[in-house]
């Protein structure tokens, strides 16, 4: 249930994220970003547990969010302690950065949907 709470509150996030540009009310688009985010770093260690916890899915399944894991901390660290976005070199880091992590999550999700697919038939 821990990992449900988490995913909640980081998919509330995410959809701050979208429906506040940061042209537009950067305040809160980052409040909504410094939510997202980080959230979504105890979510992936919830899942990674729960997939390991339970003996009917295959533990490939877990590694591909130690892979996300790995990324989504990269993706941290710049967030909180790379460039700042005030600058224009900064901004565009920041916003390259976030696009892999979303990127990454989306092919993190493709995979799992895919896997659990296989799994049913």
């Amino acid at each position: 249930w821990l990992g449900s709470f988490f995913g909640i509150i980081a998919s509330i996030a995410y959809v701050g994220i979208g429906f506040t540009p940061w042209d537009l009310n950067l305040i809160a688009h980052m409040w909504c970003v410094y939510i997202a985010f980080p959230v979504s770093l105890p979510l992936t260690v919830c899942y990674i547990i729960g997939i390991y916890s339970e003996c009917n899915l295959p533990k490939r399944m877990a590694i591909s969010f130690f892979g996300y894991l790995f990324i989504l901390s990269f993706y941290l660290y710049l967030l909180f302690f790379g460039p700042a976005s005030a600058t224009e070199t900064g901004r565009m880091i920041q916003v390259v950065g976030q696009k892999i992590i979303i990127y990454a999550t989306n092919l993190l999700m493709i995979f799992q949907k895919v896997r659990k697919f296989k799994l049913n038939n």
